[in-house]
């Protein structure tokens, strides 16, 4: 029994219904609003839910009663279950070495996002140094990664794959909708064939398709 618990959008808990999609694993997908309650029938929050969020965080998984936090955790676990690490210690520090680095630049975005009034310094820093910079050298890692395929990896899928697509599109256009710029991924064709083939993974293929529009 598992149940994914996040607010309605796709954010932080994107990236593990990747996961559990590849991974061919059926679960809830418990959608809350700000208050943590139900945003749409006929899903529905566990009776007290509310009260077991440990640190106080979305989102979480919830596996037979038991409930964790912390996506990149989360996402580990289920890599761990699924054989989404790759085949090495040495692939592990490769591949997650960019989950760090993503979230380097998500993180930074997220500091934007809430500083009042988006001070303009700090707004231009973001869009016109910081974001670029970051993309530029995601583009040169891939260039010069040691695999051959369309993975991080070469042929074999990997969760920091999954991680790299679904936080560079969804924060990109987040920034795009709210920030009046994004990434330019656009302008970076490796960059943009990673993420297609994450994308046409027939799983999250099939799950992008059905997935509600956020």
């Amino acid at each position: 029994n598992i149940r994914l618990t996040y607010f309605n959008y796709r954010g932080r808990a994107e990236v593990i219904r990747y996961v559990l999609a590849v991974g061919g694993v059926q679960y809830e997908d418990i959608r809350v609003d700000l208050e943590g309650k139900p945003t749409r029938d006929p899903v529905t929050v566990p009776q007290g839910s509310e009260r077991r969020l440990p640190f106080n965080q979305f989102p979480t998984l919830e596996i037979d009663g038991e409930v964790f936090c912390q996506t990149k955790s989360i996402c580990r676990y289920l890599a761990t279950l699924f054989d989404l690490h790759g085949e090495t210690a040495k692939d592990r520090l490769y591949s997650e070495m960019v989950v760090e680095c993503v979230d380097d630049l998500v993180n930074d975005v997220i500091k934007m996002r809430r500083t009042k009034n988006k001070e303009q310094r700090l707004f231009g820093e973001l869009i016109n140094t910081t974001a670029p910079r970051a993309i530029s050298s995601f583009d040169n890692f891939i260039k010069n990664k040691p695999h051959d395929g369309p993975y991080l990896l070469g042929k074999r899928i990997t969760w920091a794959d999954m991680y790299f697509a679904a936080f560079l599109v969804n924060v990109g256009g987040y920034m795009e909708t709210f920030m009046g710029g994004g990434f330019g991924i656009e302008k970076y064709p490796r960059i943009v064939n990673l993420i297609t083939a994450v994308e046409n993974q027939p799983a999250i293929a099939d799950w992008i398709q059905r997935r509600p529009v956020t």
